[in-house]
């Protein structure tokens, strides 16, 4: 299991509330207790860095030639499409909080459900070129990521979410 209540990635008082029922599962035979032991050290690196809003400290956990995807035309590889993810997210939602509801690792593979919550208070800049002008709604919604890791960070960040639904809470689409 990874972490315990008041682990501020799994959602304490400083990063957001916990989640209920929450289960963070880190096992398998590829690997071994070691590399399964790294992998839970960086998920916490990687949550406790993008909910402190450290992107130098979230950028840390990823491979140079790390590959990004997810929806929207969000694509790309290396920091620069790091940065852009960063900035995609923190900016629009400056108060935005990301907590891990679920997380289980084999291998070096990882995948998390969590949920990501913020205010939507500057402008949304969509990979596509639309700009979404502050809507002042809070939005909850969940997401899942699929994450690679190789020699000690991420290698792969595979991003998939409802956009419906965010476009939804966001007010741009009927329920």
């Amino acid at each position: 299991m990874l972490g315990d209540k008041g682990h501020s990635s799994l959602g304490n008082r400083r990063h957001g509330p916990p989640v209920a029922g929450r289960r963070i599962l880190f096992s398998g035979a590829m690997g071994g207790k070691l590399q399964i032991d790294d992998i839970k050290n960086l998920v916490t690196r990687t949550y406790d860095a993008w909910n402190a809003r450290d992107r130098d400290g979230w950028l840390a956990c990823c491979n140079e030639d790390i590959i990004f995807s997810g929806p929207g035309g969000i694509t790309g590889k290396g920091f620069d499409t790091g940065r852009m993810f960063w900035s995609l997210w923190q900016d629009p939602f400056p108060d935005n909080v990301a907590t891990i509801s679920a997380a289980a690792a084999e291998g070096n593979e990882a995948i998390h459900e969590a949920v990501f919550t913020g205010t939507h208070t500057e402008t949304f800049h969509l990979p596509d070129g639309q700009d979404i002008p502050p809507t002042g709604r809070r939005v909850a919604f969940p997401y899942t990521l699929g994450l690679t890791y190789r020699e000690g960070k991420w290698s792969s960040f595979r991003l998939i979410f409802d956009r419906a639904e965010l476009m939804t809470q966001l007010g741009l689409m009927p329920t």
